[in-house]
């Protein structure tokens, strides 16, 4: 059997393994990847200046030379970006506007940071100033970019180590958002083609549709390069409707997701906006007493994990948005980078997140194998729990150091994933992991073994023990216990409980017998271990079998049959 390794964090009571909240600082040096090293994030914080600052200086409002100290590859990035903003200035509308509002003391009300705190009253000024000079306009047009009924844009703060591009989202007609609602009413069919189609914009055709506010609503989004005609979308939407009476809705942002990946990752921004903007048409429509966000269910994959992250906002967005669940986000140009600009904890009620590839960096390259979206499909009607633990790291789940058999340190993963919420409450901070198979079905059931090593064996032995479980369900192949590895064994301890976790494709629950052996790594003479007991505990039902065996001895190479006990002797 070949595995497949999944991390899982849950934000709503934990963050992610490698998205700390970075809030107006940086990481330390030994924290960052070398590769994001010397982005303009880190000269502002060297020099205590601004982009403000530095885009005046470029454009030429100054002479402080401030560019010149910024990396090479920066300095192109943002005359590239001072270009494009001579070619394309926003409406002059839309920048009177904005000038109003600086001039009234006022920042726009959306796409800011949250970190500013009491930065706020000092850019406020900075930017009043810049509204005294000659090439003002130009200015701000490098800074935000704004749009109708979608607010303004910004480029301040959002540069990092790591994110040392960054563009403006393009115009909504050009990104052209369109939401696919199906429901039980028109399921999803890929030879059909029978989705309700429409934009946040018209309300007549949401009216129309077969919504129904009183239902749970889930949202799909895809990633980069991606389109609504993905299988997993078909699948997840069919398996949903399968298992619930819900609407569900596939958000079409093809349009914005197909080009270069540093235009997609601005283009997520206004695509989050886009969404926010659907839920105020679904108030209007019928009622904003009606809608209720906390029925909404966010799912997004790779790059659509960051734009659900966007439609929450933190505050910004959807107010007590119900649920978010990330599958494979993206990392290039969101991680180790500030909580705004990533999916994060403070982005709905409950967000958790899947992730099945370490590498991270797939999408960047578009070699699509990661399968969090096949996993969570696999989850939606299972029987099978899947069920992940509290860790230090996949090795160690995998060599039976962690603790697999308390409820409290474990959770579910995918559809259900919220049903652990209440288990983990409060808590941060918390690495999960969990193993699956290579295939569809991907969940696995687990067997936690602990073998008491008698204290009366004369002296550490070493070796590997295997073992075959029987029930009323039959008897199950042998498990190698400890390391897979060839040649690998084990130092069997005297006193000392040794555990281990074994993956299965059932859930044995309590055993009616335990075969056991065990083969030393020396072969000359014969070779005995002396056990107290074996605790052998199903996980995923939290059943336990225990096998006194009282300090007796087990020769080497031999089978044995134990038949468990109701209680051993102390």
């Amino acid at each position: 059997m070949s595995f497949l390794r999944v991390a899982l964090a849950v934000l709503a009571v934990a963050t992610l393994a490698y998205a700390r909240n970075l809030g107006p600082g940086l990481l330390p040096d030994s924290s960052i990847p070398q590769a994001c090293d010397g982005g303009i994030q880190a000269i502002i914080g060297q020099l205590n200046i601004s982009l403000v600052d530095i885009i005046d200086d470029l454009i030429g409002g100054s002479s402080r030379g401030l560019v010149d100290q910024l990396p090479s590859q920066l300095v192109t990035h943002l005359r590239e970006e001072l270009e494009e903003a001579k070619r394309s200035p926003m409406d002059e509308k839309a920048l009177k506007m904005l000038k109003d509002q600086i001039r009234r003391g006022e920042l726009p009300d959306f796409d800011m940071p949250i970190f500013f705190g009491e930065q706020i009253d000092a850019l406020i000024e900075k930017l009043k100033q810049l509204l005294k000079e000659i090439l003002a306009d130009l200015t701000l047009n490098m800074l935000f970019r704004c749009y109708d009924d979608y607010g303004c844009f910004t480029k301040i703060g959002w540069y990092s180590r790591c994110r040392m591009i960054n563009q403006f989202p393009d115009a909504p007609r050009e990104v052209d958002v369109q939401y696919k609602l199906y429901t039980r009413a028109n399921l999803p069919d890929p030879t059909v083609g029978n989705a309700q189609v429409f934009r946040w914009s018209e309300p007549e055709k949401i009216k129309e549709s077969f919504f129904n506010p009183k239902k749970e609503t889930k949202i799909l989004i895809h990633g980069f390069r991606q389109a609504t005609y993905e299988n997993w979308l078909w699948e997840m939407g069919a398996e949903l409707l399968a298992e619930g009476d819900y609407n569900v809705i596939v958000v079409d942002w093809q349009k914005g997701a197909a080009g270069l990946y540093a235009k997609a990752t601005a283009n997520a921004r206004l695509v989050g906006k886009d969404i926010q903007n659907l839920y105020g048409a679904f108030g209007d429509v019928y009622g904003a007493l009606k809608v209720s966000a906390s029925r909404f269910h966010l799912i997004g994959y790779a790059m659509g994990a960051h734009v659900a992250g966007y439609a929450g906002g933190q505050g910004r967005g959807i107010r007590f948005l119900g649920r978010i669940t990330g599958m494979d986000p993206t990392d290039p140009s969101f991680q180790w980078t500030n909580a705004y600009i990533r999916l994060d904890e403070s982005d709905a009620s409950f967000v958790d997140v899947i992730h099945s590839d370490s590498k991270g960096w797939n999408e960047y390259v578009h070699c699509n194998h990661r399968r969090a979206h096949d996993l969570f499909i696999d989850s939606i009607r299972s029987t099978c729990p899947y069920r992940a633990f509290e860790c230090e790291s996949q090795e160690q789940l995998e060599a039976g150091e962690c603790d697999t058999s308390n409820p409290k340190t474990s959770a579910r993963i995918g559809m259900h994933a919220v049903d652990s919420k209440s288990l983990l409450s409060g808590r941060k901070n918390v690495a999960m992991f969990i193993t699956t198979g290579d295939k569809n079905p991907f969940c696995l059931y687990h067997l936690q073994f602990e073998v008491a090593i008698a204290s009366n064996n004369p002296i550490p032995e070493e070796g590997r023990m295997y073992v075959r479980v029987t029930n009323e369900l039959g008897s199950s192949e042998e498990y190698g216990l400890g390391d897979h590895r060839v040649g690998s064994y084990d130092l069997l301890t005297p006193g000392k409980t040794h555990r281990y976790l074994v993956q299965t494709d059932r859930d044995w629950k309590a055993l009616n017998q335990l075969e056991f052996r065990w083969e030393s790594s020396n072969w000359i003479g014969k070779k005995y271990l002396h056990i107290d007991t074996i605790k052998v505990t199903s996980t995923d039902s939290n059943t336990m079998s225990r096998f006194c065996l009282n300090g007796s001895k087990y020769q080497s190479v031999k089978n044995y049959n134990f038949a468990p006990s109701l209680e051993c002797a102390a």
